[in-house]
C-alpha cells in the first residue's frame, strides 16, 4: 500500500529534491564532487606557494618561528628576567657583555697600562716598541678591534663594543687612534719618554717629562726582522759567547763580526752617527773586495787582482783613534756569495737602543751599495715577543 502524502506531495528526500529542481541526481553529485576537486587543488596550490615562500626566505621564516617560541616562553610577570636570544640561534654568539669584558681584559694587560705606567715613571730616554696582536681573542673566537692610547685611558673596541681603562701616566704630549683597518695587518706602537715645554702666562717656559705616543704598520716598520736567531746561530756566530749576549752585532760572510755602534767614550758614550756610518761603509767596502768602486775608491779602498783571478784589498784609511767599537772572528769558514756580493747578518735585541741608532745608518749603506749587499735582519730574545716582529 503506497504512503499517504500531505497536500498529494511526496517526502523531500535527496532524489525527488533533485527531481523538483528539474536535474537527475547523478548529475548534481558530479558537480559537488567537482567543486570539491578545486577547493582540495586550490588548498594544494596554496600549500605550494607556501613551501616556496619558506624556501626563498627560509632564514626570515626560522626567525619569526624563533621569535614566536621565544614570546611563548616569556616568562609570566614576577617570573624572572627575559630569555636571551642569542643563546637560541647559536651556543658560540657571544654577549655584548663578554667583548666588553675581553676589551677591558686587553686594557689591563701589562702590555698596555702597567708598560705605560712603569715606562713614564722611568728615567730611560729610549723608544718602547710593542707589537699589537692582528686579533683578540675572545672565549675563542678571534676578533678584529680598534685600539686607542691616550692620556691615562687605553680604549679597545671589538665588534663595536668598547671598554676603556684609566690609569696614571702623568703627562702625555699625543693620543693615537689604530683602526681596525690597521690593526688587522700588524702594528708596532711607541712609547717614549719626552720633554714638553709648556708656557706659562708670565710668558716663561717650563719643561715636564712626559710620553709621546706613536704607531705605525709592522710590514712598513724598520724594527722588523727576517729570521729568529736561535742559541744555535748565536753560538755559531759567536753572538753569545760564556752566558753574554752581544748586541746590535753585523757579521761579514759569516766570519768578520763587528759589535756595538761608535761611540766616543766606553763608559757612557755618546753615539756618533757621522763616524757610525762611516765605519759601515768601510767595513762593507773591505768585505766587499773594493766594490762598488765609485763608493770605496773615494774611502781610500781598493782592491788589486792577481793573475790567478784572487784579489788583494788595499787599504788606505784609518777610523779615529776616539771612537771606541769591537770586532772579532767567528771561527765559522766565509760564506761570501761571490764577486761583487756579500753577506750580512745583522743581530738586533727588541727595544735596543744601540740597534735603533744604526739601522737607519745601515739601510743607508745598504742601499749605496745598489743590492751588493745581502742583508738578513735576526731577532735575538724570547722566541713569542720576536714572533710578533718577524717579516711574513
Amino acid at each position: 500500500m503506497a504512503a499517504k502524502t500531505m497536500g498529494g506531495k511526496k517526502p523531500a528526500t535527496k532524489e525527488n529534491k533533485a527531481s523538483q529542481s528539474g536535474k537527475p541526481a547523478q548529475a548534481k553529485s558530479a558537480e559537488e564532487k567537482k567543486s570539491a576537486e578545486k577547493k582540495a587543488d586550490a588548498k594544494k596550490a596554496n600549500g605550494i606557494k607556501i613551501s616556496k615562500n619558506m624556501a626563498l626566505i627560509g632564514g626570515a621564516v626560522l626567525v619569526v618561528i624563533i621569535i614566536g617560541a621565544l614570546f611563548a616562553m616569556q616568562p609570566k610577570a614576577g617570573g624572572g628576567g627575559l630569555v636571551n636570544l642569542t643563546n637560541i640561534y647559536s651556543n658560540e654568539t657571544i654577549t655584548m657583555n663578554e667583548l666588553q669584558g675581553c676589551a677591558s681584559q686587553f686594557n689591563e694587560q701589562g702590555i698596555i697600562k702597567q708598560l705605560v705606567q712603569q715606562f713614564y715613571n722611568g728615567t730611560s730616554s729610549k723608544v718602547y716598541m710593542y707589537g699589537m696582536p692582528t686579533e683578540i681573542s675572545c672565549n675563542g673566537v678571534n676578533y678584529t678591534y680598534s685600539f686607542e692610547l691616550g692620556d691615562g685611558y687605553a680604549k679597545t673596541t671589538i665588534n663595536g663594543n668598547f671598554a676603556k681603562s684609566s690609569f696614571k701616566t702623568g703627562i702625555v704630549a699625543n693620543n693615537i687612534s689604530v683602526p681596525e683597518a690597521d690593526t688587522i695587518k700588524g702594528v708596532l706602537i711607541y712609547i717614549q719618554r719626552v720633554g714638553i715645554r709648556n708656557v706659562n702666562e708670565n710668558g716663561t717656559n717650563t719643561t715636564t717629562i712626559g710620553l709621546a705616543y706613536r704607531y705605525d704598520l709592522t710590514a712598513n716598520s724598520m724594527n722588523t726582522f727576517d729570521k729568529y736567531a736561535t742559541l744555535q746561530i748565536l753560538e755559531d756566530y759567536g753572538v753569545s759567547q760564556k752566558n753574554m749576549t752581544y748586541v746590535p752585532a753585523v757579521v761579514f760572510n759569516c766570519k768578520n763580526a763587528y759589535v756595538g755602534v761608535m761611540v766616543d767614550n766606553p763608559a757612557n758614550g755618546t753615539f756618533q752617527p757621522d763616524a757610525e756610518k762611516l765605519m759601515l761603509e768601510v767595513l762593507s767596502c773591505i768585505f766587499n773586495e773594493g766594490e762598488p768602486s765609485s763608493i770605496c775608491a773615494p774611502l781610500g779602498i781598493t782592491a788589486q787582482v792577481a793573475p790567478n783571478g784572487s784579489k788583494t784589498v788595499n787599504l788606505s784609511i784609518s777610523m779615529p783613534s776616539q771612537y771606541v767599537y769591537k770586532r772579532y772572528v767567528t771561527g765559522m769558514e766565509s760564506c761570501k756569495p761571490g764577486d761583487g756580493q756579500t753577506k750580512v747578518d745583522v743581530f738586533y735585541s727588541l727595544n735596543c737602543t744601540e740597534c735603533a741608532q744604526q739601522r737607519p745608518l745601515l739601510e743607508q749603506v745598504k742601499n749605496e751599495f745598489g743590492g751588493k749587499l745581502d742583508v738578513t735582519y735576526y731577532c735575538v730574545g724570547k722566541k713569542d715577543e720576536c714572533a710578533k716582529f718577524l717579516r711574513v
